[in-house]
């Protein structure tokens, strides 16, 4: 009798306590919804003893500074603590900060597993094992997976799935060489304005691959994602205008590209914009 007594205490003191939990986690959820983020996070602190849900939160927060300073040691424990308590969105941002080395040494091979669990609900996840399946990283390299994973991201419009498939069919690479697939990936990019599906179309246009050779819509697409600041169509640009038998020649403003390439470090870029420059010529 005495024994079915405390079990019976036990019961309804844990029903209390999880109660309670899930009561400051949606307390937390309608203060984060209203910006009131130190609220947020005074609610989550409550119930991040038994609620996945508010580590998942915490873990938000000091990732991206909501109410609190970014700390991604703190954050990356919080994630940890989600994750290990089976929650998918643990599992993902898990797994980014190992991919980007957030608040822990970073690791491809345990980046590669939490995307692995993660994959079934987190549409990204999906992206991120394509890009690592074409890098070999954290996983042998194989081209036929990434692009597996790469077409089950463009069923969801990740727009970077896009340009990734773009360049596969562009290059031959675990699918038959197809310019009109390419160029067809990259158009669903560049009208999400991806900056490197703009310049795969640039590219297009600039080699006439697969369609007629017009370095005017070239330049037009090239000028999209180099005005993102995309260091690969700044140094096409500069090589379209550099080139002398070209109506586009204009030396001036081959070195205006080259030199904004040359600024992120492409050192194609720095060597075409030091050549210009003892040419003399022109500038």
């Amino acid at each position: 009798m005495k024994l079915k007594l405390i079990n019976l205490i036990l019961f309804f003191y844990f029903l209390t306590v999880a109660f309670l939990a899930n009561a400051n986690y949606l307390d937390g959820l309608a203060a984060f919804k209203e910006h009131n983020y130190n609220l947020a996070f005074q609610n989550w602190s409550k119930s991040a003893e038994d609620n996945p849900l508010s580590q998942f939160y915490l873990g938000y927060l000091y990732q991206n500074g909501f109410g609190v300073d970014i700390d991604y040691d703190k954050a990356f424990n919080f994630f940890k603590k989600a994750s290990d308590n089976g929650l998918l969105e643990g599992h993902y941002n898990l797994a980014l900060s190992f991919y980007k080395g957030l608040g822990v040494e970073k690791n491809d091979r345990l980046a590669f597993k939490y995307f692995d669990l993660s994959k079934e609900k987190i549409k990204n996840s999906n992206y991120y094992l394509g890009l690592m399946f074409l890098k070999g990283s954290g996983v042998e390299k194989d081209n036929s997976k990434a692009v597996e994973y790469f077409q089950i991201s463009a069923e969801y419009n990740i727009p970077e799935a896009f340009c990734n498939l773009g360049f596969l069919f562009l290059s031959g690479l675990a699918v038959p060489q197809n310019y009109d697939e390419a160029l067809n990936y990259y158009k669903k990019g560049a009208q999400m304005n991806i900056p490197d599906c703009q310049n795969g179309i640039g590219w297009i246009y600039n080699k006439g691959l697969g369609v007629r050779k017009n370095l005017e819509k070239a330049i037009e697409w090239y000028e999209l994602a180099a005005n993102q600041n995309h260091k690969e169509a700044q140094f096409n640009l500069g090589i379209i205008f550099l080139k002398e038998n070209s109506e586009y020649n204009h030396k001036l403003t081959a070195l205006k590209w080259f030199s904004l390439a040359a600024k992120q470090g492409l050192p194609e870029a720095q060597y075409n914009f030091a050549s210009i420059y003892l040419d003399g010529e022109g500038v």
